[in-house]
């Protein structure tokens, strides 16, 4: 790893330690959490939900960021509280992180919690047509991918993922990268391209595989799920993204709503600051959206 991803990768460590309490802080009594359920022959997952709900239970899977270096699921513990309160049966995984694993193995991993979801749909009374996805910067780069591709059988083959029987319904994207060419133009970014494809940034357009899908906005269509999408006014790292994005969605008509909080100020995935204001907000905001149509609004 390069001295600059490398000092990222640092900065992201320190960053979920610094501030664990104001992103693990909330808790409810009501709500488990059963931790490092293997999921795959290399990955686990948390579960966080309240057992004395009655079922069939939707379920959302919440993908943690970090870079797609770094990142842990034990870091969105809070968030995923907030769900399992509102009635959802809430999945926290880990996947492959470069650079010990190239892209796409982390969407391969994600792909593969559609099997452990349909096994244990009997024993936590799962309702299988009540899938939602979201995530917060890498993780909500990687939800986006899972909403554009699961209905694109030849993109599936070619990335050789499975296709699944029960789709992504709804997706909550938080301070996400969406169109990956516009990503690394910041500064550093070459690091992270080797680290992610193995080439650098001068060959990887051509040299690499999978280039193409990289970037989810690439393949918005009118199958995307309906969108839940968060953005930031001061974000130096995905600003101009939701933008993109919003123009794809509008232009494949698919619903969505876009969150922007009011404090101009408001940086990169602030929503994981519990203790904010309009932290809460953008929550409820994801929590509203996936119920509405959903068992829990009847």
């Amino acid at each position: 790893m390069d001295f600059i991803m490398s000092m990222l990768s640092a900065i992201f460590k320190v960053d979920e330690q610094v501030n664990n309490k104001k992103r693990n802080g909330y808790i409810n009594d009501d709500v488990i959490l059963v931790p490092n359920v293997k999921y795959s022959e290399t990955q686990e997952l948390d579960i966080i939900y309240n057992p004395k709900m009655q079922g069939p239970h939707p379920v959302i899977i919440n993908i943690h960021g970090g870079g797609w270096l770094v990142g842990d699921k034990k870091w969105r513990k809070g968030m995923a509280t907030m769900y399992a309160e509102h009635g959802f049966f809430v999945i926290n995984p880990n996947y492959a992180l470069s650079p010990g694993a190239i892209y796409p193995e982390c969407i391969r991993d994600i792909f593969k919690l559609a099997s452990w979801i349909e096994n244990n749909s009997r024993q936590y009374n799962l309702d299988l047509d009540e899938i939602y996805m979201t995530g917060d910067s890498a993780g909500a780069h990687l939800t986006a991918v899972v909403g554009a591709i699961q209905n694109n059988e030849d993109v599936l083959d070619y990335m050789n993922i499975q296709k699944v029987t029960h789709k992504i319904k709804k997706v909550a994207l938080f301070c996400g990268v969406y169109d990956f060419d516009k990503c690394v133009k910041k500064i550093g970014a070459s690091g992270l391209v080797k680290e992610m494809t193995g080439y650098d940034i001068k060959h990887y357009k051509t040299e690499f595989k999978f280039y193409r899908e990289l970037s989810p906005i690439n393949y918005v269509d009118s199958t995307f799920p309906s969108t839940y999408m968060v953005s930031a006014p001061f974000d130096i790292f995905c600003d101009g993204q939701a933008d993109k994005m919003e123009k794809k969605l509008k232009s494949n008509n698919i619903e969505y709503t876009h969150y922007v909080p009011e404090d101009k100020f408001a940086t990169h995935c602030f929503h994981l600051n519990l203790n904010r204001e309009d932290s809460k907000e953008a929550i409820l905001g994801a929590v509203n959206f996936f119920k509405k149509g959903s068992v829990l609004d009847k």
